[in-house]
């Protein structure tokens, strides 16, 4: 916010709210039986809630894109998934460069992104939307 020339107060407003919000994702994410959206989501927090992060500090990301490959892996993809998990995993070699440009913040891009994936994950497998939908049937 500060790099689009919002005042500073105003830009910690901003990262306040992104931070309650990814933090509430992941405790959403908390109550789901399954660890690896969770962790992903706790990866991807670490970084939305941090005002000042540079490309080198993404490799946090890293950890939470294995995550969520590993879910992949054992509970099967979405269609675009992996194609998004690949984008967050590149997207912080260009970050630096793509935001002096532009201001267009990939690296965070990419962290939301992975927060997004993660939260869809594991609320799609949490217990209890599994017994509304059993119940339905």
């Amino acid at each position: 916010m500060r790099s689009w020339g919002m005042a500073i107060g105003p830009a910690y407003a901003v990262q306040a709210a992104a931070s309650v919000a990814a933090i509430g994702a992941t405790l959403v994410l908390a109550r789901t039986g399954r660890p690896a959206p969770r962790n992903a989501a706790t990866a991807a927090a670490v970084l939305i809630s941090t005002p000042y992060v540079l490309d080198y500090d993404y490799v946090v990301l890293l950890l939470g894109i294995g995550f969520l490959w590993k879910d992949g892996e054992e509970h099967g993809w979405a269609r675009w998934e992996k194609s998004l998990l690949a984008l967050a995993w590149i997207a912080p070699l260009a970050s630096r460069a793509v935001a002096s440009a532009t201001l267009i913040p990939l690296g965070l891009i990419s962290a939301v992104v992975v927060l997004g994936i993660a939260l869809g994950r594991g609320v799609r497998a949490s217990p209890s939307r599994r017994s509304r939908g059993a119940s339905a049937r």
